[in-house]
């Protein structure tokens, strides 16, 4: 049974650029089990793991309440300040827009994971929906990249039998681009 705490201490300084978000480190270490993860639930059900050590950093993962299959991801430096925060799809791809700081906590940059696509993820819900795919399935998978010419989806699902279908599509205009049938492997 996960265990309930209260949220991270969240502090803002200066203007909404400049954030000092830090890690409980303390906390952490204290509740973390073997395998060194903290594992816990908020009062509004939110799911959050923790993860790290001084050596690598702190990593943090938070279920989005409206949006099941995408989880917020924070990394801290080693020193419990926050470095990275964005949305993360099933641990597969970066969306929406993501915050890089320095180690003072100031800003460095900001990157739209989303920009590159015009075909958006709520209509990948509405292909996934028209194709009767079920994304509970550890056999669907979903991703996209923006690597090559044009941004792509891939939507790959269990069809029938011992076969997989992987359909890819353009980010932009939402046209298919291939589709292909692959063989389950029996483990």
């Amino acid at each position: 049974m996960p265990k309930t705490r209260k949220p991270i201490l969240r502090q803002k300084k200066g203007t909404q650029q400049d954030t000092i978000e830090k890690f409980d480190i303390e906390t952490f270490n204290k509740n973390k089990d073997q395998a060194e993860n903290y594992i816990f639930t908020l009062k509004d059900s939110t799911e959050v793991t923790q993860f790290g050590n001084k050596d690598s950093g702190y990593y943090e993962y938070k279920t989005i309440i409206n949006k099941r299959q995408f989880k917020k991801y924070t990394e801290y430096y080693n020193s419990g300040n926050l470095k990275v925060n964005g949305e993360v799809y099933e641990n597969d791809f970066a969306s929406g827009t993501w915050n890089y700081y320095d180690k003072q906590g100031r800003l460095e940059k900001t990157i739209d994971y989303d920009q590159a696509f015009t075909y958006t993820w709520d209509d990948i819900l509405k292909f996934v929906e028209d194709k009767k795919i079920d994304l509970s399935k550890n056999t669907t998978r979903i991703s996209r990249t923006t690597e090559g010419t044009i941004p792509t989806w891939k939507v790959t699902w269990h069809y029938d039998g011992g076969r997989l279908k992987s359909t890819t599509i353009n980010g932009k205009t939402g046209e298919v681009i291939e589709e292909k049938f692959l063989i389950m492997e029996k483990l």
